[in-house]
């Protein structure tokens, strides 16, 4: 091997051997930068006079939302998460700590949903004193119930409609997941979800959906959300999922959240050029919205009811029932 190695050394040429190196040199600064989060990607294939002008402004106006923090927070902490040797961090949510809001109080109520058996988050919101409920539907092998000291697991996962996924899974909107626990009438203190997209699906149907008399709208009930958000790569193919995106955005406002603290995922160091967006962007965001204010007046959840209006609907029940009472069979 050795006689073969100096036969090929001697038989390059200096001209021959020295392009050699330089490419590999190229290359080697290639991928190093394909990694800089400096490094900007397209996100679309198609171009920018190919979109709608109201495609062009959903995505600016997702990506200002998403990059663009509107409250403060005076004692914002980071709950759990681990440190990678490479740099950046994972598996942590910020919180805030301001009163009026109650986590760490008495009594609060902590859903963590999506697990990947990272429990570092789930473990801080317990120490806080907290009721800590975490969902997985992928953990097989771990029993649900009790898990440790003041945190219960269960195997279920959230989504836009209740279904069984092709994995087997058993999937539920946030009300019902809320109602199978009985806590459709408790506040939750904090709610976190990194489902891989489930969290958006959690929102879509909350927020923006149009939804039965016999659904609840719950997310009035929440007081701060920690989410993982994705975004997603081909805006021309997207243009829908961004307009319900950007609707989801609008309704959390007008219910009264704000975003105290974004940042794009620390792992994921790649960013993106779309179009209509001035700046390359993540396609991963870690997101604390926090409620203190009032919704908007004649905020609409989309609850579709026949009668006109909730109030309209629990009052006819209440004459039907009455009625009912005094001449049985009707």
């Amino acid at each position: 091997m050795a006689s073969i190695l100096r036969r090929l050394v001697t038989t390059i040429r200096p001209r021959q051997l020295a392009l050699a190196i330089a490419v590999s040199v190229l290359l080697i600064n290639v991928w190093t930068i394909s990694r800089s989060p400096r490094f900007k990607r397209y996100a679309s294939r198609a171009s920018e006079k190919s979109f709608l002008e109201d495609e062009l402004a959903a995505l600016r106006e997702v990506f200002d939302f998403l990059e663009h923090p509107t409250a403060h927070c005076a004692n914002l902490t980071r709950l759990g998460g681990r440190q990678y040797p490479e740099g950046g961090h994972d598996g942590d949510k910020m919180a805030c700590l301001d009163r009026p809001l109650t986590l760490g109080q008495p009594g609060c109520l902590v859903y963590s949903i999506g697990i990947n058996n990272e429990w570092s988050f789930d473990r801080a919101a317990a120490a806080l004193g907290c009721e800590v409920h975490s969902f997985d539907p992928s953990m097989k092998d771990q029993a649900e119930g009790r898990f440790e000291p003041g945190i219960t697991f269960h195997r279920i996962g959230i989504g836009r409609n209740n279904h069984t996924s092709v994995d087997g899974w058993s999937i539920l909107v946030l009300d019902h997941l809320m109602a199978s626990l009985g806590h459709r009438r408790r506040t939750i203190q904090y709610l976190k979800a990194d489902a891989e997209g489930g969290e958006m699906d959690m929102l879509i149907d909350q927020l923006v959906d149009l939804k039965s008399m016999y659904r609840m709208f719950v997310l009035d009930r929440v007081e701060q959300l920690g989410l993982e958000l994705h975004m997603r790569l081909l805006p021309e193919r997207e243009a829908a999922f961004y307009r319900e995106v950007r609707a989801v955005f609008r309704q959390l406002r007008r219910l009264g959240f704000d975003v105290v603290h974004s940042e794009p995922n620390q792992i994921v160091p790649e960013r993106y050029r779309f179009p209509g967006v001035d700046r390359p962007v993540s396609l991963l965001y870690e997101v604390l919205l926090v409620r203190r204010r009032r919704a908007a007046p004649h905020f609409d959840a989309n609850v579709h009811y026949p009668c006109g209006s909730k109030e309209r609907c629990d009052l006819i029940d209440g004459v039907k029932k009455s009625v009912r009472a005094v001449v049985p069979g009707t």
